[in-house]
């Protein structure tokens, strides 16, 4: 029972936290307490580039822009679990991939990886959204913190996360997670 009212109150700290994380425009980065001797990290993140003869080119905001130019950015976000030494115990990157040209932005793939310390966690489903102004991908992730063989065990901890990616048609990116 008593690991029972440990894993409901990680829990409970764990989604709180995700809870306090804005939605994050690329480059930013926010950090939340969720125990004396955990907090959580998540950074959001972009790239930019041309498709250019069925070659990707590295652009930024200053480079020129070509007429009848398909433009693909890759966006995500990055959340991570970390103890107070600075040592990450879980994390989730979430990968949307978008190809744009001004007017409309369409997601062309999703997808996520993680890695983890005694944690077992997978990508549990990568959806795509339509072809918008402003599209969308999500990941979701699942983790459980077992104790025992993998026959016989327990699960102490377990969690369930989403992280939303959107871009719009000029290349402006954002991510959230929720639970």
């Amino acid at each position: 029972m008593d690991n029972l009212k440990i894993d409901i109150k990680f829990t409970i700290n764990l989604n709180d936290a995700f809870k306090r994380i804005p939605d994050l425009e690329a480059g930013e980065i926010a950090k939340v307490k969720v125990s004396d001797n955990l907090y959580l990290e998540v950074e959001s993140f972009e790239k930019k580039g041309l498709l250019i003869n069925n070659d990707f080119v590295q652009i930024n905001d200053n480079s020129a822009k070509a007429a009848r130019t398909v433009y693909h950015t890759t966006a995500g976000s990055i959340g991570r679990l970390k103890n107070l030494l600075g040592k990450t115990v879980v994390t989730l990157k979430a990968y949307g991939v978008f190809e744009r040209n001004g007017k409309i932005s369409k997601p062309i793939d999703a997808y996520g990886t993680y890695s983890a310390v005694v944690w077992n966690v997978t990508n549990k489903k990568a959806i795509k959204g339509k072809a918008a102004y402003n599209a969308y991908v999500r990941n979701t992730f699942t983790g459980k913190l077992n104790i025992g063989t993998d026959k016989v065990h327990m699960t102490l901890e377990s969690f369930k996360y989403s992280c939303t990616t959107y871009c719009n048609a000029k290349g402006k990116t954002s991510s959230s997670w929720k639970h």
